[in-house]
């Protein structure tokens, strides 16, 4: 391992001090946050199926999504150490350094990984250009857009295509994989996250 590597691991592992201790991971406005995305964003899948008068609910859970994003986005700059960009954005590099990284080592992790911190922002991503192409998405049948109307057709249609066909489908790809990735981590590697986005905190094992 270079020098690199090892400063990264410096900056983001639990020393061993505080081994097998409550180690504070997420503050209660990125807690909040997550799970009322999760359930927002529950909502928009479902009435988005369901169609007809749900889509009114649904624009509903648009406007949302739109404003918890903001937040995120806010508190990406100015919130606690763990939900800084900053502090879990890395270079490739970095990230492909975390994947070598023992099971034990990985264990005493603290906030995002480096290749969650690019899940998260691709997530992000995707949230925020399925909102904003809602706001001027018009199927010419149940919904159309709140300024659907003040873009040129040719926008809207786009909007319209790529809402359904592109960044559906591809949201519920990234849903799915951060399920997954969840599930790999609690059976295969040990090690629980789950709780920490509950509780706020965890204990790091020995």
């Amino acid at each position: 391992m270079d020098a690199k590597d090892q400063q990264l691991n410096d900056r983001m592992q639990v020393p061993a001090s505080s081994l097998s201790q409550p180690v504070s991971v997420w503050d209660w406005p990125i807690r909040l946050f997550h799970w009322l995305l999760a359930f927002a964003v529950t909502g928009l899948v479902l009435t988005g199926l369901k169609g007809g008068d749900a889509m009114q609910q649904h624009a509903l859970l648009g406007y949302t999504v739109l404003g918890l994003l903001s937040f995120r986005l806010l508190w990406g700059l100015v919130g606690s150490r763990n939900a800084r960009f900053r502090h879990f954005l890395a270079s490739p590099a970095k990230a492909w350094a975390y994947l070598r990284l023992t099971r034990d080592e990985k264990a005493r992790w603290i906030g995002h990984s480096p290749p969650a911190g690019y899940a998260v922002m691709l997530m992000l991503g995707l949230l925020m250009l399925q909102a904003l192409t809602g706001l001027i998405a018009d199927d010419e049948i149940a919904f159309s857009g709140p300024f659907a109307a003040s873009v040129p057709g040719a926008w809207s249609a786009w909007a319209t295509w790529y809402h359904k066909t592109v960044g559906k489908p591809a949201l519920l790809l990234m849903i799915g994989l951060h399920l997954v990735a969840i599930a790999y981590y609690a059976v295969v590697l040990r090690i629980p996250l789950l709780g920490a986005m509950i509780f706020g905190s965890r204990e790091i094992e020995k």
